[in-house]
């Protein structure tokens, strides 16, 4: 297997994708929501259905390949609409470029696109922007748009476990903590 999974708390898991990214499992009393989907190495959406019993959602913080590369695995997908064309372009070819790149950079463990998952299928993309909130029964996960990283960059808070999913809107703490002046 090509991931680790830890509950953060109570009916949240953080998904490790062999030192590559991390993608969210959140779980609701009605429904609940992956958030981010990785570079779709191994079989993630089986992975899902394992912690989860209910139905779920699924939501990309932005299209680079480590967050929606995994997209095909699902049947639809949101996603800021700026960020809609770089998911929907993303290839087959771009996903195991990647994988190289971050094998020879030192991720751990042989790293793969499993066999079944070699095409370029793509979900249904439906659009999310600022303010949409996601309903998940005792939870409401509320959208942010945070561009920077991409245009089309959000972060979605968990206003019940008070856990913000920033996805890499927040990835450079010295840049973030620097003073305005050093920046």
């Amino acid at each position: 297997m090509c991931w680790t999974v830890n509950e953060i708390k109570k009916g949240v898991w953080h998904v490790d994708e062999s030192g590559l990214n991390a993608m969210y499992v959140v779980k609701g009393s009605k429904m609940s929501a992956v958030i981010d989907a990785g570079t779709g190495i191994g079989d993630f959406k089986g992975l899902v259905e394992s912690l989860v019993d209910n139905p779920y959602v699924v939501l990309i913080t932005h299209g680079h390949v480590d967050h929606a590369g995994g997209c095909g695995q699902f049947i639809e997908a949101y996603i800021n609409e700026r960020d809609y064309q770089a998911a929907l372009n993303i290839k087959v070819e771009d996903r195991e470029r990647y994988l190289k790149n971050m094998e020879s950079a030192g991720a751990p463990g042989s790293l793969s696109i499993a066999e079944e998952l070699k095409n370029d299928k793509k979900p249904e993309f439906r659009f999310m922007k600022e303010g949409d909130i996601f309903d998940l029964g005792d939870k409401k996960l509320v959208i942010y748009e945070m561009t920077g990283h991409t245009a089309g960059s959000v972060c979605i808070l968990d206003e019940e476990d008070r856990i913000l999913f920033s996805g890499d809107s927040v990835n450079d703490l010295e840049l973030i903590c620097a003073p305005a002046k050093d920046r």
